[in-house]
């Protein structure tokens, strides 16, 4: 399915068909990739809500934060 596709698009471009399993030997590369990624964000996310950064004014949630903060007192 996925050849007949790239096929289809690659073939006006470059005149023919390049029958080369791209994604069978990089799916290690691309699963890898995501998790870090994916891990990296969490990671991230995390510290910006925790203190001394919740409330730095470079902090894109910073105002979020304090009027969460302020709701609860």
């Amino acid at each position: 399915m996925l050849g007949r596709i790239t096929d289809r698009i690659l073939s006006p471009w470059f005149g023919r068909n390049w029958h080369t399993p791209i994604a069978k030997h990089m799916w290690p590369f691309m699963v890898s990739a995501s998790v870090v990624y994916a891990t990296i964000w969490k990671i991230e996310s995390t510290a910006q809500n925790k203190p001394p950064y919740d409330t730095d004014p470079r902090n894109p949630r910073a105002t979020f934060n304090i009027k969460h903060k302020e709701g609860h007192h």
